[in-house]
């Protein structure tokens, strides 16, 4: 992550390079790349869009015409392309041209697929093909190797937020490799995912680090194995290879900050062969110790010129030959001073297109959002409404255009960009915003609660959960039983979604959160599995804590009332949410 700071206001972002990892003195180790401009203090761009454009998936034949976002007419006579009447590149044998995602494609005789951008037709896939991305990564969070949170309080808010991948960075050094690994690890034995971002550079301090792309290659092959040799131990099998590399100022042209994207000429020619074989060898590095592993490259706002040079082995001077840069993910940073990314502006202006749905077509790869957030110079109940609706632009975006995961920058950002403080307490409304959005919208995934066997859960005071009836014929939840008996038995039961439900072995029914009065304890009354029924397991350490799905609550046995009852109130997993479970 880069700082980005628009200059109309006083909020800056932190460095996601650390400021240890900054200081270094190695070549392999860059600082982190100078403030990013906001588009907009609202983060509002014109579109430009012409209201005349035709309906997305209008093709020829079928239609006489097709009319694009620019307000473009564009024909087809004796199977050759005409816009507004002139030839567009050099096309012939053209069967299908087709409008769809704000981009014009074209199909031959042949049954190859073209995709125009900059009146240089590129091979592409038929966009129309919907490409699904597989469950468990949906939702995930950035936080840093020097953060001040614990490893053991990350897990527990990731748990508390139902966030399943923490993206974490690390320089090319010891140090910070070290210190994002240990959080790795931890979040390994909790179930957890950790996606690194190798935020190592091409420049050391104001300067470039590397004379040529072979060296440049070099010194980052061996970051990539470093790294994935520290990582690859904790279960780590998707890397992303360098950060906002595109947007360092030796390879963005300086007056073209603001309006890059679609035109590779905005990229700086000389210096771009260092940066692809940085690329190049952070990618080989890594697959190196892990042949398997998935690597990404990331890019901003509407890069996708950077992205298709890169992919074809080009220079932005247009010769080709070049060698190649190949991910297996293409990952995104797109904040909304970016615009939307399914209606991105081109050039930092209009017309609009659906930069995932070119993705898809271009590369054929998994698409992951790996930094997002609202204007943060907007208070938190904007943020708090940005939130769901951005989640649900990416959540309907999965089966179609293979949209894996959009982790929210940050976890611990506090005021200006977290879900927490920097302690890791709930910063709300937007921790409960986005709480409650997963919790409507579970990232199915099988669960790691241990679905179909009969357990016992100890709580933090050392007593086991029970739910014995009383006279009055009430069957409270509490932490009272020095032994294990049949009261203090339950049966993991898989609710779906990834959710898991405890049937009490001693009644055959069901423990509850449902909550008729303030401060209601848990109940194990009921018969079928509703909403208040259905709970969250999440690991951490060697216990495990229970988020009832109903109010995205932890579920606490109280040490500080008579009885010790199980409430499903608390927002942090901290002592009295804790459970020791075992096989009864």
């Amino acid at each position: 992550m880069n700082e980005r700071h628009d200059p109309s206001h006083p909020i800056p972002r932190r460095v996601f390079l650390g400021a240890a990892a900054a200081a270094s003195a190695t070549l392999v180790l860059a600082a982190a790349a100078p403030p990013r401009a906001s588009a907009s203090t609202l983060g509002v761009r014109p579109m430009a869009d012409s209201p005349n454009a035709s309906p997305d998936g209008t093709t020829i034949p079928s239609a006489a015409s097709i009319t694009d976002n620019g307000g473009h007419v564009w024909t087809v006579s004796g199977g050759v392309i005409y816009r507004d009447g002139a030839t567009v590149g050099n096309t012939f044998n053209v069967s299908v041209l087709l409008w769809y995602g704000g981009m014009v494609y074209h199909c031959g005789t042949g049954g190859q697929w073209y995709v125009v951008l900059g009146d240089v037709w590129r091979p592409s896939t038929d966009p129309r093909i919907a490409l699904s991305a597989p469950a468990g990564l949906g939702y995930g969070v950035n936080s840093h190797h020097d953060t001040s949170l614990s490893p053991a309080t990350i897990a527990a808010a990731m748990a508390g937020l139902g966030a399943s991948v923490l993206r974490v960075n690390t320089g090319g050094d010891t140090g910070t490799i070290g210190a994002a690994a240990a959080i790795a690890q931890y979040l390994h034995g909790a179930g957890l995912a950790t996606f690194p971002v190798i935020d190592a550079g091409i420049r050391s301090g104001d300067a470039l680090a590397f004379g040529s792309e072979g060296d440049a290659y070099t010194a980052a092959r061996a970051i990539g194995v470093n790294v994935a040799t520290a990582f690859a131990p904790y279960g780590v099998t998707m890397y992303e290879c360098g950060n906002e590399l595109t947007r360092d100022p030796y390879i963005i042209q300086p007056d073209h900050v603001a309006d890059a994207g679609t035109k590779v000429v905005d990229f700086n020619n000389a210096n771009w062969p260092i940066m692809r074989g940085f690329m190049r060898g952070l990618i080989d590095g890594v697959k190196a110790v892990q042949p398997g592993a998935l690597c990404g490259i990331n890019f901003c706002k509407s890069d996708v010129a950077a992205a298709d040079a890169l992919w074809d082995g080009m220079q932005p001077d247009g010769s080709g030959g070049h060698p190649t840069v190949r991910w297996d993910l293409t990952t995104w940073h797109n904040y909304e001073g970016d615009g939307d990314i399914f209606h991105i502006g081109t050039d930092g202006a209009g017309p609009s297109f659906n930069l995932p749905i070119y993705c898809k077509a271009r590369y054929g790869k998994p698409f992951l959002m790996t930094e997002w957030n609202s204007d943060p110079n907007q208070p938190l109940t904007y943020r708090a409404s940005y939130i769901p609706g951005q989640l649900d632009e990416f959540r309907t975006a999965r089966t179609t255009v293979g949209f894996q995961s959009a982790m929210i920058y940050e976890l611990d950002g506090g005021t200006q960009w977290g879900l927490t403080e920097a302690d890791g307490t709930p910063l709300d409304p937007p921790y409960t915003a986005y709480q409650s959005y997963v919790t409507a919208h579970p990232d199915a995934v099988a669960s790691l609660a241990p679905i179909g066997s009969t357990i016992s859960l100890k709580a933090s005071n050392g007593l086991y959960v029970s739910t014995r009836v009383n006279a009055d014929g009430t069957a409270p939840v509490e932490a009272v039983a020095t032994v294990v008996d049949t009261w203090e038995k339950f049966t993991v039961v898989d609710a779906g979604g990834g959710a898991i439900a405890l049937r009490a072995l001693a009644n055959g029914n069901y423990v509850s959160a449902w909550q008729n009065t303030t401060g209601a304890p848990l109940v194990a009354l009921v018969t079928a599995i509703g909403a208040w029924e259905k709970f969250r397991w999440a690991v951490t350490g060697g216990s495990a804590g229970l988020v009832a799905l109903a109010n995205g609550q932890f579920v606490s046995a109280r040490q500080d009332t008579a009885d010790t009852p199980l409430l499903a109130e608390a927002p942090r997993l901290q002592g009295w949410e804790t459970f020791q479970w075992a096989t009864a």
